[in-house]
């Protein structure tokens, strides 16, 4: 099953007990002005510009048809914007960035285990977050289950609106 990941972070200590990875799902359907994630908030990848980082140089206009100029100043097109990555290659000050790709839940796992030995000294272990990790459901279950088939404990940070088939799941699985 592969999921929409925005981020693996490692050594995090404030999203359970012990050291964590966090993982980052990508989709929420709320838009709580709190969010500490809107980068997340979009269910599939998303393309992030920071205009502070472009010098305007125009590289990205001759390799993407969704970029133009409006004022001298670059704008991309979000309807037309197939977020292929090209303007994130051509960039040479890195202002364009793809947020999400997708990725199995046992290559998330292979990410996750390399710190076993800290989740087993500390009583951490792996964290869905997101986003919101009942959003991409199936993809959230696979990962916890194969987490806790390796032996690595497993919490999910949510904000409760998934259904309640899928808590129950997650809590049998021993969220």
């Amino acid at each position: 099953m592969n999921g929409i990941i925005f981020n693996i972070q490692n050594f995090c200590i404030h999203d359970g007990d012990g050291i964590r990875t966090c993982v980052f799902l990508k989709g929420c359907p709320l838009r709580c002005i709190w969010c500490h994630n809107p980068e997340s908030l979009e269910k599939t990848p998303t393309l992030s510009f920071n205009k502070q980082k472009c010098s305007s140089c125009g590289r990205c206009l001759a390799g993407c048809s969704a970029r133009t100029t409006e004022n001298g100043m670059l704008k991309i097109n979000r309807e037309e914007c197939m977020k292929c990555g090209k303007c994130t290659e051509i960039c040479l000050n890195d202002a364009n960035e793809v947020i999400g790709n997708e990725m199995a839940a046992s290559k998330v796992l292979d990410e996750v285990i390399k710190d076993k030995i800290f989740y087993d000294t500390s009583g951490g272990g792996l964290t869905v977050t997101g986003g919101e990790p009942s959003y991409q459901p199936e993809f959230t279950l696979e990962l916890l289950a194969l987490a806790k088939d390796a032996g690595i404990s497993i919490a999910i940070e949510t904000c409760g609106i998934g259904s309640r088939e899928f808590y129950e799941k997650a809590v049998a699985l021993g969220t």
